[in-house]
């Protein structure tokens, strides 16, 4: 059974939630739309979800993902102790590419809004 949705990060409106290792992520993301874009129905803030099960990476992917960030793994061990794993998840899914687009909007209030309705489901 999943935990309750847990705020991490306040920029985006970050939420993440953790059944065992299995980790989902939501959150919006700001697009640059140009008008001929927005014509053609894209809109500026995208939001976001994705889901990892730590038990389905690499020791490779895990050390790559906190690479990214310009840390190792005793950076992050020193720096968040227990929730060292919940950063690990987090790094991994805020790669854009293992996210799902669900939602569109054309203002931030609305991507929280959107994102604050889904989390109390």
């Amino acid at each position: 059974m999943f935990t309750e949705w847990k705020s991490t990060d306040n920029d985006c409106c970050q939420h993440i939630r953790r059944d065992g290792r299995q980790y989902e992520l939501i959150q919006y993301v700001w697009f640059d739309v140009s008008d001929e874009d927005f014509q053609m129905g894209l809109h500026p803030f995208g939001i976001m979800t994705g889901e990892v099960n730590l038990n389905d990476l690499t020791d490779d992917e895990v050390i790559e993902t906190i690479k990214t960030y310009g840390q190792n793994m005793f950076d992050i061990i020193d720096s968040y102790g227990y929730a060292t794993n919940e950063i690990i998840a987090e790094y991994y899914m805020e790669d854009i590419s293992r996210q799902s687009l669900i939602a569109q909007f054309d203002t931030q209030e609305e991507a929280e809004a959107f994102i604050m309705n889904y989390i109390k489901e």
